[in-house]
């Protein structure tokens, strides 16, 4: 159901959207839209759920520029993150580079052993410390080559718990489930 500027959607049969990424749904507008606001989701118990618009574009300049749940990988060979919860432990892969070493970044200003094999990325604390929540230079990694991306991204939140970070190919990372 639509009115003047408010969507609203929800289920009669108690139906759920499943948790991933994609198109919430499609609406036809009058006029130019120039973005969101006011979002409000729920879970299955009703509880809400926290949600933003994203308005970035294509000229990553921190990490502060990604949506949430992103990494990404400048030509410099730092790697951005933006995340709403705290890091526990990280693991990447660079594609089209050998990593020659890792450092720096958030991860090693928060106690993380680092750690890299050929175009592999490790990085955890064992004293449990964890990157707190936020956005910023995760690590600066030394690469031969000219790296396209990261790829088997495996970050893991506090508890060990699963967080579900993907790779800023730019634009609104539209379509991008990994």
């Amino acid at each position: 159901s639509a009115g003047a500027s408010t969507v609203l959607g929800f289920s009669m049969q108690g139906d759920v959207i499943p948790a991933g990424c994609g198109t919430l749904t499609n609406l036809t507008l009058d006029g130019d839209a120039t973005g969101l606001s006011g979002i409000t989701l729920s879970d299955t118990n009703a509880q809400y759920l926290e949600f933003g618009y994203y308005t970035g574009g294509d000229d990553i300049t921190d990490g502060c520029d990604l949506p949430d749940f992103n990494l990404y990988l400048t030509d410099d060979g730092e790697v951005f993150y933006n995340s709403s919860a705290d890091i526990a432990g990280l693991q990447f892969n660079v594609d089209g580079a050998t990593v020659l070493g890792v450092s720096g970044g958030d991860a090693a200003a928060s106690g993380f052993t680092l750690s890299s094999g050929g175009a592999t990325v490790l990085g955890f604390s064992f004293t449990g410390s964890v990157i707190p929540a936020g956005c910023g230079t995760l690590v600066e990694l030394d690469l031969d080559g000219e790296a396209t991306g990261l790829s088997g991204i495996v970050m893991a939140g506090a508890g060990g718990t699963s967080l579900d970070f993907v790779y800023y190919e730019g634009g609104n990372n539209v379509e991008v489930c990994y």
